[in-house]
């Protein structure tokens, strides 16, 4: 996997988003990491592999090895819990953009949390946060981008 084999040598061009990158072959989820993970802002968790992968309202995402990018950023914002939406909303923004632009291909946002093209998806995002005092004190966005996938399971 020359992507995996490469994680190590990134060099962002952001001023926190990546800056600390935890690289996994295979973990139950970069979400759950992420979360029980003392870690800086903006740390990147991406792995080859999940065994324990979720989407929204606790569905399963199937991430099989060499199939998909699936990776998790954590953040430290403060903020209210009813501004946590504008968090995978943004995600999502540069994930299309993203995708729009190394592809060429018309690729949509479908509310609220996945991007596809041609009316199938191609990534899920899942943004879950943790606070106290009414305040938000971690925030973990999940990115799961479908690249190789053949097949799906059945419930999917």
């Amino acid at each position: 996997m020359l992507f995996f084999n490469r994680v190590k040598n990134i060099k962002p061009n952001t001023e926190f988003i990546a800056q600390n990158i935890k690289y996994y072959k295979t973990i139950e989820s970069t979400n759950n990491t992420a979360f029980d993970n003392d870690c800086k802002d903006g740390t990147l968790f991406i792995a080859e592999k999940q065994t324990k992968g979720k989407g929204r309202m606790g569905r399963k995402w199937f991430s099989k090895r060499g199939c998909g990018i699936w990776m998790s950023i954590a953040l430290m914002p403060e903020i209210e819990p009813e501004r946590i939406n504008l968090i995978t909303l943004v995600a999502g923004l540069a994930v299309c953009k993203t995708l729009k632009k190394i592809y060429n291909m018309p690729f949509k946002i479908k509310w609220p949390n996945d991007i596809a093209i041609n009316g199938k998806k191609v990534c899920g995002i899942l943004t879950e946060g943790k606070g106290e005092n009414g305040k938000i004190t971690k925030v973990v966005t999940g990115i799961g981008i479908n690249v190789n996938q053949k097949s799906f399971p059945d419930e999917i």
